[in-house]
């Protein structure tokens, strides 16, 4: 009896403060700090209270000191084997009867993916227990280190990030191009299998274009999304208007011939001369409560690439894949290829290759604007 009261005795003088609290006493504050960081319509901050109650409804609602590694297992696992759209499909907030009730089906539901596990569930938990860490309330995260067993493909052979979304194969092409035929040509359904593929831009890039952002530079035509500040008032506050992905997601694209040829600066004229050039190209394109003003159009467009393929690493940012696959065929160097896709520098390798020393100082001491020869490689690209 003196060796276990001893033995508490040490447990309370050791352990730390907060440490005892429930999880559920915490998450208040926490979700106050992450809403005053990201502000109240920042899109991550909506996930934070619904993959709380999945953890909690996995592992239980503990004090927070008392969460293990393999309570971490545990949740990976269970989300692991999450259907997807399980809440709409069977009615019920509760993820172990969605898995039970997924199996009893004759034909299952496909489960989330390993990308959409990592990034939507363990991640929103990584962060609050870091947060717990941050506050001393315990020594390290148990989260750590820890990400869907199901990275590798049944093969057990390791899935690259170049795997997770794949460009779209040549016969898509045109079938996708028939479905956007179909489109108004005023809309953003209509032009975005011809603007994406041969311009690398991102969806919500393309969604927030202007015609300010089509200009001449260098001589040539131009996607302009870096406005970079010449003394200008009106590119200084479309530079501010703008909300890119990165830094390095300002850059100028240079308008490959054939978008051209589609008629696509006629277009852009027209707008301009309707609405001016501050007026939004896509005026469909509306942002919703988080900003975002591709949300409804990628779900469109997500319905259209099903009646294409039923691969669902073929997405509307498969086109990105297209434009990088399209310079790599055409022999683009890759300072180049990266002017022109905004792609961030990546110091640990793991979102692309890894740069050299001379490299990197060149990138960060050439000019952001492509050259006219830079320039000139988007006319060898076929796509």
């Amino acid at each position: 009896m003196v060796e276990r009261g001893v033995e508490a005795a040490v447990k309370r003088a050791m352990a730390r403060p907060g440490s005892d609290d429930l999880l559920s006493s915490r998450v208040p504050a926490f979700l106050d700090k992450k809403r005053e960081e990201l502000g109240d319509k920042a899109k991550h901050l909506a996930d934070y209270p619904g993959r709380i109650s999945v953890f909690t409804a996995i592992v239980g609602d503990k004090p927070i000191g008392r969460y293990s590694v393999e309570d971490m297992h545990r949740f990976r696992d269970v989300v692991d084997d999450i259907p997807v759209k399980a809440k709409q499909r069977f009615r019920t907030d509760d993820p172990l009867l969605q898995i039970k009730l997924n199996s009893e089906l004759a034909m299952p539901v496909p489960r989330i993916d390993p990308v959409t596990v990592d990034s939507k569930y363990l991640s929103p938990i990584k962060t609050l227990f870091s947060h717990f860490v941050a506050l001393a309330i315990i020594e390290r995260n148990p989260l750590d280190g820890i990400a869907s067993k199901r990275v590798k493909g049944e093969d057990g052979i390791e899935i690259d990030a170049s795997e997770e979304r794949l460009p779209f194969e040549p016969h898509h092409m045109p079938a996708l191009r028939t479905i956007a035929d179909r489109k108004p040509r005023n809309s953003p359904d209509y032009w975005w299998i011809r603007v994406l593929p041969r311009t690398g831009l991102r969806l919500d890039e393309f969604a927030v274009l202007s015609p300010l952002d089509i200009r001449k530079i260098n001589g040539r035509w131009c996607i302009d999304l870096l406005h970079l500040d010449d003394g200008d008032p009106i590119h200084r506050e479309r530079r501010r208007e703008l909300d890119l992905k990165t830094a390095s997601s300002r850059r100028v694209v240079p308008i490959h011939p054939a978008l051209i040829g589609d008629g696509f600066l006629d277009f852009v004229e027209k707008r301009r001369k309707r609405d001016g050039a501050h007026a939004q190209l896509f005026p469909q394109c509306r942002a919703d409560k988080y900003g975002c003003y591709s949300a409804a159009l990628s779900k469109r467009l997500a319905r259209q690439i099903d009646k294409v393929t039923t691969d669902k690493r073929h997405v509307a940012h498969s086109t990105r894949h297209n434009f990088a696959a399209a310079c790599d065929a055409a022999g683009v160097p890759v300072s180049v290829r990266e002017k022109f896709m905004g792609h961030a520098l990546d110091e640990d390798g793991q979102k692309g290759r890894r740069h050299s020393s001379r490299e990197k100082l060149k990138r960060r001491y050439g000019s952001p604007i492509p050259s006219a020869e830079e320039m000139a490689w988007i006319d060898r690209l076929t796509i």
